[in-house]
């Protein structure tokens, strides 16, 4: 039982589609960041299980969009783009029976806001160490996906996110590269009983993507001549899958952000501070799977005056999903809403404290979609949004905030296949 995914014998459901793992080999690398972990002595046991010492696998997605108002992973206002494709390639090698380092190399095209350059989506050391009680304990060290939501964890592969588009409310694409990766340490404890299962997460990691404008523009309005350089964030973390088609799925995260400013900077050397929860939960009635997440964060900013006064704001979001399968097709409806302020709900106060439009800071997405499973590792995805509000609007690709249009009409296809 080496990777949680496929260690024992358990299939996920992908908009109430049960996809089962292609292989060992694929299942292995895609989900080697959720191995569970635990931090007693070793166990003589865990030696009954050698994976293959090598292993490998890759993804390749191509989507095309076409956009009404605005722009959505391209320059695609009333025409089609297809400058959305992501294409990934990894593996994994067992370094002994406990310990497997586990990587990917990923190339991602999505308008301006992604630009095909190969990174290193994960490099870690995974790594189990024995038992404690019930519970099994293992740790990933290095490079790893943020754990955040049901979904932030395997986002990329396109199998295995039940959209094109995951839910803007919880997995924002214009704050994309903030909260995709991170470096540090992750300890996992995991506990099987006959009822289900159980995961509790501990990590203490800082994120790879804070320096960029789309994460300037969300914390401090515009992109800034300075640099924002991330603390380590602490994350704890429980889920629980009942053998009856239940998950319950609960996470709090507290992290700190500093910006640095240059010589000519008018922006003084200021603080961020983001307390943050998330909740989810699934329940599966064959045919049908439901499914709901709630984010919540306060978000504070300190010692930026005069330019920006110091405020906290409290973001929200929040979506609800219904999917229904049949044969190898499945389909789904899903309604999506976020604010960037409680206390704020229609924008008016940050629209007069930024001067951007009142519509830019809360969004509500009506989503309908549909997937069809060519073969046993290939896909063809189409979905519909119908969106009011710009707060998840790609800010590189709308860049002038006066041209943002409230109403968004956006379809989009993917083709996907893993190998």
């Amino acid at each position: 039982r080496w990777f949680h995914s496929c260690g024992h014998a358990r299939s996920r459901r992908i908009t109430g589609v049960t996809v089962s793992c292609l292989s060992r080999d694929i299942c292995a690398v895609l989900f080697s960041s959720l191995a569970w972990t635990t931090l007693a002595s070793a166990d003589d046991s865990l030696n009954d299980v050698t994976p293959s010492r090598y292993q490998g696998y890759g993804f390749l997605t191509q989507g095309a969009f076409y956009a009404r108002n605005n722009h959505y992973f391209g320059r695609n206002n009333r025409r089609v783009t297809f400058d959305f494709r992501e294409i990934g390639l990894g593996g994994n090698f067992s370094v002994s029976p406990r310990h497997r380092v586990a990587g990917l190399l990923l190339s991602r095209d999505a308008g301006k806001t992604d630009n095909n350059h190969i990174r290193v989506d994960h490099l870690l050391l995974d790594s189990k160490w024995g038992r404690l009680g019930d519970w099994e304990i293992s740790s990933q060290l290095g490079r790893a996906k943020t754990p955040l939501g049901l979904f932030n964890e395997t986002r990329d592969v396109a199998a295995t996110r039940p959209s094109i588009l995951l839910p803007q409310s919880i997995y924002l694409d214009n704050a994309r590269k903030l909260l995709i990766n991170s470096d540090g340490l992750f300890l996992r404890a995991h506990q099987w009983t006959a009822d289900g299962d159980t995961m509790a997460l501990l990590s203490l990691a800082s994120p790879t993507g804070v320096n960029n404008p789309e994460t300037e523009a969300r914390h401090l309005g515009m992109d800034h001549p300075g640099h924002l350089v991330a603390k380590p964030s602490m994350t704890a973390r429980i889920e629980h899958r009942h053998v009856s088609g239940t998950l319950l799925m609960a996470q709090a995260t507290k992290s700190a952000t500093t910006y640095e400013p240059t010589a000519t900077d008018n922006l003084p050397d200021g603080h961020i501070h983001t307390a943050a929860m998330w909740l989810g939960a699934e329940q599966t009635f064959a045919p049908w799977v439901l499914r709901a997440e709630f984010f919540r964060a306060n978000i504070q900013r300190n010692r930026f005056a005069p330019v920006i006064p110091d405020f906290t704001n409290q973001v929200a979001g929040w979506y609800g999903e219904a999917a229904y399968h049949w044969s190898k097709t499945s389909s789904f409806i899903r309604y999506d809403s976020s604010y960037v302020d409680l206390k704020d709900k229609d924008g008016t106060a940050l629209a007069a404290l930024t001067g951007r439009p009142a519509h830019d800071f809360f969004s509500r997405d009506w989503t309908i979609g549909s997937r069809l499973y060519i073969a046993s590792n290939a896909s063809l995805s189409a979905e519909y949004h119908y969106v009011d509000g710009t707060s998840w609007l790609p800010v590189a690709d709308n860049p002038d905030f006066k041209s943002h249009n409230r109403y968004l009409h956006l379809f989009a296809t993917q083709f996907t296949i893993n190998f």
